[in-house]
């Protein structure tokens, strides 16, 4: 019998994706797929490579584009960001934990968590600058064409593009590691002041729940209620670190306080749950200090009352916040310096541990700087 070579080649294709059985060869399981994925996304930050995670997008579909222009743009935020820092990148490294996959009739449904960890050095200086994580949550679709997983979707809560209201984060520029940001000792805690706040509890807290930022198994506190999916959950945590008896032990009161019901319910008041309801609080009840307002150069900008700016004048323990156009709407906890002594924190949604207090923020995005009083 002979054959075209149109029907030969046809044949060949067909047998190649046959198993031993006879049944066509299924794509290889999605857990080895998107180990790979996340461990190419996490080079990726390092190299800046864009081919290194395009490949893994599902291309074809209008979903599949944005979600690969998402990642893009995080690269390219953080090499602009670490570029405008002096800082040099050093080695990343995410681990997944899949939660549940929903499997369809042409993909997958797939829920994980991620903890990447990165360190990172300054250009000019010896040695680790500092190693800091972050977690996010992912809810993923993935459909397979040719024996080969895509990704469609990729939604997550991203703590390196976390200003909501530009379509494209730009760092801003300013500070490079010439000299140490501030006099005080990177690392250490300062004690407990007065008699309201213990600071080195507050940051220990802080460091033990960081959620995914500290890990896979990583949580938050079960004793509170997780505010994520009900508009985020930072100011809680915030409030957990200053007054929960683990950590800053700050008296509450009847406007800001967790109530748990006889009945077993429990939830925070809206001044212990909303970032700008918390700040204003604070400041109104001289429980804390607005040591400066503004924009990052603003801040960082020597003057005769804060001779390393304002920023070089914050603690351990005290509070950042972020407004977006007008709106005060996240906050984080300095939980200290790193080795230049640049301010680090901590916060939930999106988990940071140990993270550059700027790093996702746009350069339109103006700072508050807390510190407490008690």
């Amino acid at each position: 019998m002979r054959y075209s070579v149109a029907c030969f080649w046809t044949l060949m294709v067909f047998l190649l994706t046959m198993g031993a059985s006879g049944t066509p060869m299924a794509p290889p399981p999605v857990e080895k797929v998107l180990t790979r994925f996340f461990a190419a996304r996490a080079r990726a930050l390092l190299t800046g490579d864009e081919k290194e995670v395009s490949r893994f997008y599902d291309l074809a579909s209008l979903y599949g584009r944005w979600a690969r222009e998402h990642e893009l743009r995080r690269l390219r935020y953080l090499e602009a960001w670490t570029r405008a820092r002096g800082i040099k990148r050093g080695d990343a490294r995410a681990r997944i934990g899949i939660r549940t996959i929903d499997r369809q009739a042409d993909g997958v449904w797939v829920f994980l968590v991620q903890h990447l960890r990165v360190d990172y050095g300054y250009v000019g200086r010896k040695g680790i600058g500092g190693r800091f994580g972050i977690g996010t949550r992912h809810c993923l679709e993935l459909i397979a064409r040719e024996r080969i997983w895509y990704v469609r979707r990729d939604w997550f809560l991203d703590p390196l593009e976390e200003d909501a209201v530009v379509s494209e984060v730009r760092p801003a520029e300013g500070w490079r590691p010439h000299a140490p940001l501030s006099t005080k000792q990177p690392g250490k805690p300062s004690p407990k002041t007065g008699e309201g706040y213990d600071r080195r509890a507050a940051v220990a807290y802080a460091d033990k729940y960081a959620g995914l930022a500290r890990g896979i198994e990583g949580r938050y506190n079960p004793a509170y209620r997780d505010y994520t999916y009900l508009g985020g959950d930072c100011t809680n945590f915030v409030s957990q670190v200053l007054a929960d008896p683990e950590a800053g032990k700050m008296k509450q009161d009847f406007v800001w306080a967790y109530r748990r019901t006889p009945a077993g319910q429990a939830g925070g008041t809206g001044v212990w749950t909303r970032a700008s309801l918390l700040v204003d609080y604070l400041l109104w009840n001289g429980r804390a200090r607005l040591v400066g307002r503004g924009s990052y150069p603003e801040l960082i900008r020597p003057g005769p009352v804060s001779p390393q700016g304002a920023l070089g004048e914050l603690e351990e323990g005290d509070l950042i916040g972020y407004e977006e156009e007008g709106r005060l709407g996240h906050l984080a906890v300095m939980v200290g310096r790193d080795a230049c002594g640049y301010p680090l924190v901590n916060s939930h949604t999106a988990d940071r541990f140990h993270v550059p207090w700027d790093l996702g923020w746009d350069k339109k995005t103006v700072f508050w700087l807390l510190h407490i009083t008690e």
